[in-house]
């Protein structure tokens, strides 16, 4: 067998372990949080997040999770460009987070009361 092959074998036990782990309500649960407070970038604790519920969810229900909604996608979306915006602008301009509440405050305001504008005006 080729090293490569070994090295991929050996990779793939391991993660088999993991996976298998994993299943544990409680060990799942306490991964996720370890992810969050060590893993140095949000994308990376993202990704690991999904896989770890991804193998949960396969153990538990013993099927492949329903393909995600566009409304799923297109919130987590937003969510992240926000997120990332905010991040920059702290980096480059010091921003306490007490303006970023208020910014989020005012945002949700201006969704909430605008938000159900489809055509129809506001008590009818």
């Amino acid at each position: 067998m080729a090293l490569e092959d070994e090295i991929v074998e050996a990779l793939a036990r391991v993660g088999y372990e993991i996976e298998r782990r994993l299943t544990e309500p409680g060990v799942a649960l306490l991964a996720v949080l370890l992810i969050w407070v060590f893993w140095p970038t949000p994308l990376d604790a993202i990704v690991a997040t999904c896989l770890i519920a991804l193998a949960y969810y396969r153990h538990t229900r013993k099927k492949e999770p329903p393909p995600p909604s566009n409304h799923w996608l297109t919130a987590l979306g937003v969510v992240l460009v926000a997120w990332g915006l905010y991040s920059l602008a702290g980096e480059y301009i010091n921003v306490p987070w007490e303006v970023g509440l208020i910014l989020a405050g005012i945002i949700l305001i201006i969704l909430g009361t605008g938000g159900g504008r489809s055509g129809k005006k506001r008590g009818d």
